[in-house]
Parts: structure tokens; C-alpha cells; sequence
């Protein structure tokens, strides 16, 4: 079983950047719903803030 190829674009046009799992399928960021969205590309994982320590006043 060859895993080395990676996730291909579902859409048959040219491609740019990378492709990611979208609930519509695996897009590159050409065809991505942000894109089509005209939104800046997002963060490459979602990595929330540290909670803050509540004062214990």
C-alpha cells in the first residue's frame, strides 16, 4: 500500500498551496470555501490561548 502521495485536490482545475480536509472534500487553497470567500488564509492548526489564573483575592 503506497501512503506517500498524499491527499489530492478533489476539483480538476489547476492548483495552488496546500491541500486540506474541508467538509466539502479535500481542497487546495485555491478552491478552499475561504478563498471563495474572498478571507485571508487561516492558522494552520487552531492552538487556543492558556487560561489566565484567577486572582484568588
Amino acid at each position: 500500500m503506497d501512503t506517500g502521495a498524499g491527499p489530492v485536490c478533489d476539483i480538476p482545475a489547476p492548483h495552488e498551496g496546500p491541500v486540506r480536509l474541508y467538509p466539502a472534500g479535500w481542497l487546495c487553497t485555491t478552491h478552499s470555501p475561504w478563498r471563495a470567500r474572498g478571507l485571508p488564509e487561516p492558522p494552520p492548526a487552531y492552538t487556543p490561548r492558556p487560561q489566565q489564573e484567577e486572582d484568588a483575592r
